[in-house]
């Protein structure tokens, strides 16, 4: 009788060594990740506007926009934010969060955060900031003072804060007003919008090319997107000097969403 009661008591020992004993160790893998960027270039119609870090002359280089109208840029800074990435394995997009850029026509790379390694169909974001931060004025900001720097938004350009919010674009260049097209009465345009955000994207992966993400790449691996201004002014009869500063919708806002597309054929490729 008392073996049988030993047996008795050995029997949820059993159970429990078998229970866990055969449970397979949680797995401890997450999903390979690599750096992800952008290449952004400042065009008008089919020609790359130069970049660098000296003075603006290198820039006022004068193009024809997609109505033959000659134009140049002379400031272009574009806030962005909420890039994300359409996977084309699960059919989702992936969003890099809380990542905030501002385009600069000087500056062209922008390395952003690390994404999972996948295929991908399509690249977006948002032009502008959100109400997050367009409602909050900069850190740095004193009521009074000039902004010196902005770690928070990635500028020192105190252009860009409108107090209260931010202007998402600004935009200064000039055209040519003559009827034939002969740029022989060239004037100054300046635009500073500011509230609304859009979320943009190119078409999708320029011809329905994929692009992928790979493992163990020294550095970003690059999107080249084009900005292109003379898209954005083509659709306004520019004729006098332009000064807007706005907080509130303009004509403009509507040329936005077209005025991207990739580069290249495959959206991170060399060309």
């Amino acid at each position: 009788m008392k073996n049988n009661y030993k047996f008795l008591l050995l029997i949820p020992v059993i159970m429990l060594i078998l229970l866990f004993g055969c449970r397979k160790p949680a797995s401890t893998t997450t999903q390979q990740k690599a750096f992800f960027g952008v290449h952004l270039h400042t065009y008008i119609d089919t020609n790359l506007v130069s970049t660098g870090l000296s003075a603006n002359t290198e820039y006022a280089q004068w193009f024809q926009d997609h109505n033959g109208r000659w134009m140049n840029i002379t400031t272009a800074n574009v806030y962005f934010t909420n890039v994300g990435l359409l996977s084309a394995t699960t059919g989702q997009w992936y969003t890099l969060q809380g990542t905030i850029r501002m385009k600069r026509m000087e500056y062209e790379e922008y390395d952003l955060d690390s994404v999972p390694v996948d295929t991908y169909d399509n690249v977006r974001f948002t032009v502008g900031l959100g109400p997050g931060y367009n409602n909050n004025p900069p850190s740095y900001y004193s009521g009074a003072g000039i902004p010196a720097t902005d770690s928070v938004l990635s500028t020192s350009e105190s252009v860009m804060y409108a107090n209260p919010g931010y202007y998402f674009l600004y935009l200064t260049g000039n055209v040519d007003t003559s009827a034939g097209h002969n740029l022989i009465h060239p004037i100054p345009f300046s635009y500073q919008l500011a509230g609304d955000t859009f979320q943009v994207s190119p078409p999708t992966a320029a011809q329905g090319n994929s692009f992928s993400i790979i493992p163990n790449v020294p550095g970003a691996q690059l999107v080249h997107i084009i900005f292109d201004y003379g898209k954005l002014l083509q659709s306004f009869p520019i004729t006098s000097p332009v000064n807007i500063k706005s907080t509130t919708p303009t004509p403009v806002l509507d040329s936005i969403p077209g005025m991207f597309r990739y580069e290249c054929s495959v959206p991170n490729g060399d060309c």
